[in-house]
């Protein structure tokens, strides 16, 4: 639960993976006091069935769950931003969880 380099979370997944274990990334919004509410938007990418089996133990902290980083990033396309403008993303995140809230 943290937003690592692109490179270290590769390369940790590779050494988990070497050692049997599963990789789920799974970065956050907000801090101590949301994670506390309940409202952290986490965003879930990996092996569908390993990020399945996460859900239940994140949703305590999490307002949403978003496990969809692909149709997010064309979201954001959608948008009218390129696929690099994390901007655009978290719009696109605060239009899909606004009911949520």
């Amino acid at each position: 639960m943290a937003t690592p380099a692109p490179g270290y979370s590769k390369s940790l997944e590779a050494d988990i993976r070497a050692h049997g274990g599963r990789y789920i990334e799974a970065p956050v919004s907000g801090s101590r006091k949301p994670a506390e509410d309940g409202q952290l938007v986490a965003m879930l990418a990996g092996n569908p069935e390993d990020v399945a089996s996460v859900r239940s133990l994140l949703a305590p902290m999490c307002r949403a769950l978003i496990d969809e980083c692909h149709a997010l990033y064309g979201e954001a396309k959608a948008l009218g931003s390129g696929s690099d403008d994390m901007v655009a993303v978290i719009r696109a995140i605060e239009q899909r969880t606004a009911h949520l809230a």
